[in-house]
């Protein structure tokens, strides 16, 4: 609430160092880009530019901290481009979401498993309530458009529950369970998993062979050498 809020808005405007300027455009552009895609979908149109508009600064001001600071938060612009997509009126499903598996693949080589996830979840949330596709030789949406719709929702964000308990952010697994519905996360029949509960998701061996990759490439580097 605001007592937290509050005092770490005060630090934010006092801390200028890369670590934060670029925390803030990170989450500040999100928060536009989706509050963009929720107007969209109110059909208010005014704040829905409005907030579209927004997002973009914030997304070409974290292009300038990748080209003046390096890419380290190349993973963080890839997925600020991909909610924009999604919130963009004139944009494809297509388009959308190769964008936000763009943004998963370099998350998750580059070893960010919470950017990962949030990447996963956004993507999820975004296919719940994405336009089903409409063929134009068709007179209309077909099920199984819906279908498909329905297909990719629940397996992003079964990755998403499952990589955010890995990270061990036990509060998130607990919040995303509560916020969606149960249908919305793929059960398993492997029992206990690591740790995991019987039923609990699990992400595609795609992300973790990327993730462990990016362990052990980290784990190998010498800090006293550097």
């Amino acid at each position: 609430g605001k007592t937290y809020i509050k005092p770490l808005y005060a630090v934010t405007k006092l801390e200028v160092t890369y670590m934060m300027e670029s925390t803030k455009i990170y989450h500040s552009g999100l928060i536009c880009s989706r509050l963009a895609r929720q107007y969209r979908q109110q059909n208010q149109q005014r704040r829905h530019r409005k907030y579209l508009r927004r997002a973009r600064q914030f997304l070409a001001q974290m292009k300038y901290c990748i080209e003046a600071k390096g890419g380290n938060n190349l993973h963080r612009f890839l997925l600020m481009e991909a909610d924009i997509e999604a919130a963009s009126s004139s944009r494809s499903i297509d388009i959308a979401k190769a964008a936000y598996n763009k943004a998963i693949s370099c998350s998750a080589r580059s070893g960010h498993i919470h950017d990962t996830a949030l990447a996963y979840e956004l993507a999820g949330e975004y296919f719940m309530s994405a336009p089903t596709v409409v063929n134009p030789r068709s007179h209309g949406a077909s099920h199984e458009d819906a279908t498909d719709n329905a297909f990719w929702s629940r397996q992003y964000l079964s990755n998403a529950l499952s990589l955010y308990d890995e990270w061990g952010a036990t509060a998130k697994v607990q919040q995303m369970r509560a916020t969606y519905p149960q249908d919305q996360f793929i059960v398993t029949s492997e029992g206990t998993n690591g740790g995991r509960q019987p039923g609990q998701a699990r992400h595609t061996t795609d992300a973790r062979m990327c993730i462990e990759t990016a362990h052990k490439m980290f784990a190998e580097i010498n800090l006293d050498v550097l």
